[in-house]
């Protein structure tokens, strides 16, 4: 009788021996990937795979270039080889463009030990091309190209990239111009006399529109759709803001460190932009036929735009600075052109030529309108509010049920037009900005010597208010005196 046992446990015992061969038996791995785009534009991944049943999958899309992180969510493979994801992609859809949907099993150690047992400790039984071997044992990866949109879907992809890009460069460039603002004016020690008024009128001046300006171009930043590029320009933005503070206080060895600090972040925004721009193709090829276009004349300068030269520094064979006041508002094309005929009246050759272009009401090294700079080629940026923008500002349909008071343009920092009506007997204020979005505040009138004046309902407790001057141009006004201006709209 013992024998017999013993003997039936022996057998049981060879059998589960074979059992764990037969199940740790090298196979050569299978793993579909089949995104399929849902009416909400959003992706849902599902596959077959020959990788056993609770398997851990991690599931992910992204946009082909790797311009954003990824849309990622977990799944496990089902007692018949199939796997399906969540529903992947921003709420709002995926936009046009070309995506790329990947599947991984990530290293044994993190997967059930039912699954370990078959694939082995490491992974090492799984075999063939989508295996991978890594740090910690093999991996299995497979992916698949899908699209989002029509035939024009990559060139859009194409032509919103480069917008972005645009953006982010010109951003750069007002942090630039913030950061050689405050250099300009520490260098004129205007805080070091405190008994002198003139100097201390003139600081308080330009505090007030460096402060007014910092908030506008961190709302700019703010509203970057990219996680990633917000954070590169806030710091060297944030790093601007902690240099004009050291100014303020006196702190001479903290305004060394924050400018140093803003040359390494300043690098790595730059840096950052010029990864992105190497992602970018220079051309997406079109499968479609194109018709023979006519050659493009030169752009030229319009007769009723003109121009002076109000400053020009050189260094030779290097680098060639113009500063230009224009006569009004002009066009990207117009730029170009006047870039063009600016250039080519210095037959000396420069490695660089940078121009910027001022406004006639706006002060010089205060922040220009617009800029074209030749590099490798010529990038014609406009810094502020567009000629098209104002027009768009300026054209807003009638509202029958409001009272307008008066509307204005405010063109400093993060542009907007401003109305001021009454509607059912109470006062408000619209901001309505370039792109599309709005806010609005009550107000309450009071009485001032110096004009109209409105006051926040309720009152929020800063000090500001706004003021219809003798012009009428609206004044935003605080304990210090008016800080911003904003041109009526006629």
């Amino acid at each position: 009788m013992i024998r017999h046992v013993a003997t039936t446990a022996a057998g049981f015992s060879i059998l589960l021996a074979l059992h764990r061969d037969c199940l740790a038996q090298e196979r050569v791995v299978s793993l579909s990937v089949q995104p399929e785009i849902q009416t909400n534009r959003r992706v849902i991944v599902r596959g077959k795979t020959n990788l056993p049943p609770d398997t851990f999958l991690m599931i992910s899309v992204q946009d082909e270039l790797r311009w954003e992180p990824p849309c990622q969510t977990k799944a496990k493979v089902l007692s018949d080889g199939t796997y399906e994801s969540e529903l992947l992609g921003p709420l709002s859809g995926l936009k046009d463009g070309q995506y790329l949907a990947s599947v991984t099993m990530p290293y044994a150690r993190y997967q059930p030990e039912a699954v370990r047992r078959v694939i082995g400790d490491s992974g090492q039984n799984l075999k063939g091309p989508l295996a991978d071997k890594g740090t910690f044992g093999n991996t299995v990866n497979a992916e698949k190209k899908f699209s989002v949109g029509g035939e024009d879907a990559a060139e859009t992809q194409t032509a919103r990239l480069k917008n972005d890009l645009e953006q982010y460069g010109d951003l750069t460039t007002q942090i630039k111009e913030l950061f050689s603002r405050l250099k300009k004016t520490k260098s004129k020690r205007l805080l070091d006399d405190q008994n002198n008024l003139a100097d201390f009128r003139e600081w308080r001046a330009f505090a007030r529109q460096f402060r007014s300006d910092l908030e506008a171009f961190q709302k700019c930043v703010d509203n970057i759709e990219s996680l990633e590029a917000r954070l590169y320009l806030a710091v060297p933005l944030g790093d601007v803001r902690s240099m004009f503070h050291d100014v303020a206080f006196a702190k001479e060895e903290e305004y060394r460190q924050s400018k140093s600090a803003y040359v390494d972040s300043l690098k790595e925004l730059e840096d950052f932009i010029r990864e992105r721009e190497s992602r970018v193709p220079a051309q997406t090829p079109s499968h479609r036929p194109r018709r023979r276009e006519a050659p493009v004349a030169p752009p030229r300068i319009p007769a009723d735009v003109t121009y002076s030269i109000v400053s020009s520094h050189v260094v030779p064979g290097i680098k060639r600075s113009l500063d230009v006041r224009l006569n009004k508002k002009v066009s990207k094309e117009t730029l170009h052109a006047l870039a063009l005929e600016l250039k080519s009246q210095d037959s000396r050759t420069y490695e660089r030529t940078f121009i910027a272009y001022y406004l006639p009401d706006m002060k010089v090294d205060a922040g220009a309108w617009a800029t074209t700079h030749f590099n490798t080629g010529l990038e014609v940026r406009i810094l502020r509010i567009t000629l098209e923008q104002e027009q768009a500002l300026k054209q807003q349909p009638n509202d029958p049920s409001r009272e307008i008071i008066g509307s204005w343009l405010q063109e400093r920092g993060f542009a907007n037009r401003i109305t001021i009506f009454r509607k059912d007997g109470k006062l408000f204020m619209e901001n309505k900005y370039t792109d599309g979005s709005a806010g609005t505040a009550e107000l309450v009138e009071t009485s001032s010597p110096r004009g109209r004046r409105f006051d926040y309902n309720p009152d929020r407790g800063n000090g500001e208010y706004y003021l219809i001057n003798s012009k009428g141009d609206l004044q935003q006004w605080d304990q210090d005196g008016p800080f911003l201006t904003a041109r009526k709209i006629k």
